[in-house]
């Protein structure tokens, strides 16, 4: 692993706790008894219910958004304290992703409280959630737009009555969270910057249902992958083209193939990148032309 990346790592790892300690200051519910807070008894057991509405369950989040070298980081953590007799087993709770996510990672053990995955959707919450606290997480990544911004929603599960927004803070950076407060600047324990939003239940209010985030101003380095492909990609398509027009007689038949082999790939990463908002569509028509105009001229041989 390079120095760069398990630097960010050891970041984010810092930066969940912070989190996670500042939103202890507000939650959903009651804050839980000093019995409630500690570990499930193993020695213990409770009656098992499906139905919410017959919990004391409450529930509250953090959110942290890391700027990664090819995609943006979102990691969500939910604790769920159960202030009730009962266990509580939830039945098709879902959280939707938003389109176009990809890597998405659970941390859930067999038979204990966390999510699953859904395939293509987002997260389901599983598990039996005993009187206490439970802490459950899952992560994801959103590519980056040609833009240098990302909007996308996140849905939450019931009984959201806390939720914090953090985001990996640089020079021009703006978080916005839809019916959130305007986040401010603070910092991880170990002084890096980040900027941060939380909003609270007032007594009488709905639970929160979906978290409507911006990320605008991001740095050009979160996106210099796909410009340097971009690069790459223009001068792969002249290269080719040019060699073939040259020296139509001096390629075999394998080194046409693997020209169509290499061009055809390569329409096809462009073709998703497109698909996915990485590039405009001015963009992906330029440098597809380049590639159809390399792959034809290979075809020109037949």
């Amino acid at each position: 692993m390079c120095p760069g990346r398990r630097a960010a790592q050891l970041f984010f790892c810092a930066a969940v706790i912070f989190a996670m300690r500042c939103s202890q200051t507000a939650s959903a519910g009651p804050a839980p008894t000093p019995a409630a807070a500690g570990k499930t008894s193993r020695t213990e057991s409770y009656p098992i219910t499906t139905r919410l509405d017959d919990t004391l369950i409450g529930m509250q989040g953090v959110v942290y958004l890391e700027l990664g070298d090819d995609a943006l980081g979102v990691s969500a953590f939910f604790q769920i304290f159960n202030l009730g007799a009962s266990s509580w087993m939830p039945s098709n709770i879902v959280i939707d992703l938003p389109r176009g996510f990809t890597s998405l990672k659970v941390d859930q053990a067999p038979g204990k409280p966390g999510f699953d995955e859904i395939p293509g959707l987002g997260v389901r919450l599983v598990g039996t959630y005993a009187p206490g606290q439970h802490d459950t997480h899952f992560r994801f990544q959103m590519p980056y737009s040609s833009t240098g911004s990302l909007a996308f929603s996140i849905s939450l599960p019931p009984r959201t009555g806390q939720v914090r927004v953090i985001a990996e803070a640089t020079p021009g950076t703006k978080l916005a969270v839809s019916g959130f407060p305007k986040p401010v600047m603070d910092r991880d324990p170990s002084g890096r910057r980040v900027l941060s939003t939380d909003r609270t239940l007032a007594k009488g209010e709905g639970p929160l249902r979906t978290l409507d985030i911006m990320l605008t101003g991001m740095p050009a380095h979160a996106r210099v992958g796909w410009w340097l492909l971009a690069f790459a990609v223009a001068i792969l398509a002249t290269g080719i083209a040019a060699a073939f027009r040259m020296h139509r007689t001096h390629f075999s038949n394998d080194d046409l193939l693997q020209a169509r082999f290499l061009l055809t790939g390569q329409i096809i990463e462009l073709d998703d990148a497109h698909d996915h908002g990485m590039i405009t569509t001015a963009e992906h028509d330029e440098l597809r032309r380049l590639l159809l105009d390399a792959l034809g001229s290979t075809l020109d041989r037949d």
